[in-house]
């Protein structure tokens, strides 16, 4: 029985070092910037190669802009962490598919407005952009006058993210459910 289980768990462990081995995350190096490869391209960067069938993306937030009218979408929850208040914004087309069962369109951009003692502090977009790690969301964080915050360590968001997997990689799928579109 312990021979069993012994095997079990080495294959367990060998299957998880395959999977962490082949990530299409980037690791950034003390500068925030990600590490750069002997031909000069990203760590997870594949120049148009693709996984399958699924053209893979750089998970280093360059693709991802500052959405200026992210305001104009759907305030569609918020959230509150002792002094910390947020607000967390999207496009009503994105809620329209996600209630109608469909999956979140690509092109889709997620703004958290966060605030600290009533004072804005930061601004985290996702979008989804397409490729196959973490569903294919982009991640970047802004500071309050909306330029790159390039102290952020993108690979936190999606390591965080990596949990929701059955709500397409988003926090409050529940609050875009059943938010209310006029």
């Amino acid at each position: 029985m312990k021979k069993l289980l012994f095997s079990a768990l080495a294959l367990v462990m060998a299957l998880t070092l395959v999977a962490c081995g082949s990530s299409n995350f980037e690791t950034p190096n003390n500068t925030g910037q990600a590490e750069q490869s002997p031909n000069g391209s990203s760590q997870g960067e594949t120049n148009g190669e693709t996984n399958g069938n699924v053209p893979q993306t750089p998970s280093d937030g360059s693709q991802v802009q500052f959405p200026e009218n992210f305001a104009e979408g759907v305030l569609y929850t918020t959230v509150s962490r002792g002094n910390m208040y947020g607000e967390i914004y999207t496009s009503q087309e994105a809620i329209e598919a996600v209630q109608s069962g469909q999956p979140v369109p690509r092109g889709t951009v997620i703004t958290y407005v966060i605030n600290n003692d009533g004072e804005l502090t930061k601004y985290f977009v996702m979008e989804k952009r397409g490729g196959s790690a973490n569903g294919g969301w982009e991640y970047q964080a802004f500071n309050p006058d909306k330029s790159v915050r390039i102290e952020e360590d993108l690979n936190r968001c999606i390591s965080c993210h990596m949990s929701q997997e059955e709500d397409d990689y988003m926090y409050r799928l529940e609050q875009m459910l059943s938010a209310e579109l006029s």
